[in-house]
């Protein structure tokens, strides 16, 4: 992630933002919890975390506005989402668009949609997509492209996946409450911050959608 922001930053300002992450049909089981209300089921409950922290994360700021939002429904529930679909003000004209859906119908009805996972950073200068945001560690690509030149950037650094570093944070905080130091993790600290983010926006898109979910979120 480090890295493509750090690709975008030598592009100039942001002009527009748009994350993809499309699974094709059948990707998850029928009985799947994504597919459960009660076990906080939904393509944006899901997919859309990662796709509004990276929206947030490569643009530097805080979603301000859901502009529109559409959603359709899982067959079996209708307050559960198989896609969203929605467009978000930042900080001036910068906007942000998001599309995630837990089962693409085939290509012409027949072939299985390739999943995609893909975002795109349009700048002054130019442009990079960052193919497998979610789990770079694994596979992922990221494409440059600035005037008529081309270029692709790799770096998979220590090789951790992202539960792997989620992990180390929690570790670090628990050694130091037991012995009794103040948590000083101003990363972690900030993760924190970044999650109840996405929940109000995951909240505020609902609202235009499938309807507002009971939450405790006010008491945070």
């Amino acid at each position: 992630m480090k890295a493509a922001k750090a690709e975008v930053e030598k592009l100039g300002p942001i002009k527009s933002l748009d994350v993809e992450v499309s699974l094709h049909d059948g990707f998850f089981a029928a009985d799947d919890i994504r597919y459960s209300y009660a076990l906080g089921g939904g393509a944006l409950m899901d997919l859309g975390c990662y796709s509004i922290n990276a929206l947030e994360y490569f643009s530097s700021q805080r979603i301000k506005k859901v502009i529109n939002a559409t959603s359709s429904a899982v067959p079996n529930d209708p307050k559960v989402d198989m896609s969203t679909r929605a467009v978000y003000q930042f900080d001036g004209d910068l906007v942000g668009s998001l599309y995630v859906d837990m089962a693409h119908p085939p290509i012409w009805g027949i072939f299985p949609h390739f999943p995609r996972v893909v975002l795109k950073v349009t700048c002054e200068r130019g442009e990079v997509e960052f193919t497998n945001f979610i789990g770079p560690s694994i596979l992922h690509t990221i494409s440059v492209k600035e005037g008529n030149k081309k270029r692709t950037v790799k770096d998979y650094g220590n090789g951790w996946s992202t539960y792997r570093y989620q992990l180390e944070a929690f570790v670090n905080e628990i050694k130091a409450v037991q012995a009794g130091r103040e948590v000083e993790d101003a990363e972690a600290r900030k993760k924190r911050e970044d999650s109840v983010s996405i929940m109000r926006v995951i909240d505020e898109t609902y609202k235009l959608t499938m309807g507002l979910r009971p939450s405790n979120l006010d008491k945070l």
